[in-house]
């Protein structure tokens, strides 16, 4: 029985660290093909209330020093505010978005995003009629990692695009992402 425990123990122990070593590999996945695969809009509706469909996403991310295990997951919340559609009236349910971060193994981050957390950067519409829609890892930027998210109203392209930098700390700042905004312009005025 000893023996038996042993060498489970042992498969085990093998099997997490080829996990670990095939998780830091380097990401071949672009910015482009996370967000194709958390955007689209499937959803269902339930007693009136249309709501997107839950999404888990993990990925890792080596730096020169560093290798980062992250989770996102969005799923719908009952517990915020409904959202209701300024034209059609339907109803939306918002989501909330937790995101998980490891650093070298050990608990780095951990936070669940709700669109009032972005209430500075939204005028009254988006923070009336939007829904906080997506998040995806963006990039590295020094000793930071940059994720990329969005309000938006429901069903549509109209949205406010937002950047949050988590630190070396595991502390987390959000800003506006002005690039993607003077790009979506430039792109509307041709």
């Amino acid at each position: 029985m000893k023996n038996s425990f042993k060498g489970l123990m042992i498969v085990l122990t093998v099997s997490l660290i080829m996990l670990g070593v095939i998780s830091c590999s380097p990401s071949n996945k672009s910015l482009e093909e996370q967000t194709d695969s958390l955007l689209y809009y499937d959803e269902t509706m339930d007693n009136g209330i249309i709501r997107m469909n839950s999404i888990k996403y993990s990925d890792s991310i080596k730096t020169n020093t560093n290798c980062y295990l992250y989770q996102i997951e969005r799923q719908p919340d009952s517990t915020l505010p409904n959202v209701k559609d300024q034209y059609s009236e339907l109803v939306y349910l918002d989501n909330r978005i937790d995101v998980h971060i490891l650093k070298d193994g050990k608990e780095f981050f951990r936070h669940s995003f709700v669109k009032s957390d972005f209430k500075s950067f939204l005028d009254e519409g988006f923070m009336k009629y939007g829904i906080l829609e997506g998040f995806v890892f963006d990039r590295t930027t020094g000793n930071s990692l940059r994720f990329a998210t969005s309000v938006s109203f429901p069903q549509s392209d109209m949205y406010i695009p937002l950047i949050v930098t988590i630190n070396n700390q595991g502390q987390y700042d959000i800003q506006r992402d002005n690039i993607m905004e003077e790009a979506s312009s430039n792109t509307s005025e041709e």
